[in-house]
């Protein structure tokens, strides 16, 4: 059954998104492709319903799964482009030279660093961070490997994570 986006929105709306967040999310796809006429956007109500449901992620989970911390991508498009088989690169992140230093350290001595993607509170994707490389000033690319096992309890759920900067590191 198909819903008008305004009937999409009011379904968002009753898990607390702000009516901005409703229209960046429906943007991005995350209740999938909408149905478009001339009069109305329309939306697949299964698929509204599904994302209105998630789950929020537990608290604490970060602490049990990452114990050397997470990456916590805010951003509303995520840009990035292969590098090799599995690895994508996730560019334009203003980490600033301390949170680059410190995410790169913690790679050197415990491993790839936990990468959670969000669009507007969705989890939409992860991954493992297994290298930080400069481009300019502040901002770096992030080489980003298919996620570990970590991933699973974060994976079709829902962070609300309140206003804020493009990024957090969770766990540290």
């Amino acid at each position: 059954m198909l819903i008008s986006g305004r009937e999409a929105a009011a379904r968002l709306a009753e898990i607390g998104m702000p009516r901005r967040q409703v229209r960046i999310a429906l943007d991005a796809g995350l209740a999938g492709e909408p149905v478009r006429t001339r009069a109305a956007t329309l939306y697949e109500a299964a698929r509204v319903a599904e994302l209105a449901a998630r789950p929020l992620v537990a608290m604490g989970a970060v602490y049990r799964a990452c114990p050397y911390g997470l990456l916590v991508d805010r951003r509303v498009t995520l840009g990035g482009s292969a590098v090799g088989s599995s690895v994508e690169e996730v560019s334009d992140v203003d980490l600033g030279l301390w949170r680059a230093f410190d995410i790169a350290a913690s790679i050197r001595h415990h491993g790839p660093f936990p990468y959670v993607a969000t669009i507007c509170g969705f989890v939409v994707r992860g991954g493992d961070i297994v290298e930080v490389r400069h481009i300019r000033d502040t901002v770096y690319a992030l080489a980003v490997d298919e996620p570990g096992a970590w991933f699973d309890q974060w994976r079709g759920r829902r962070w609300p994570t309140g206003p804020g900067r493009q990024w957090l590191v969770l766990g540290r």
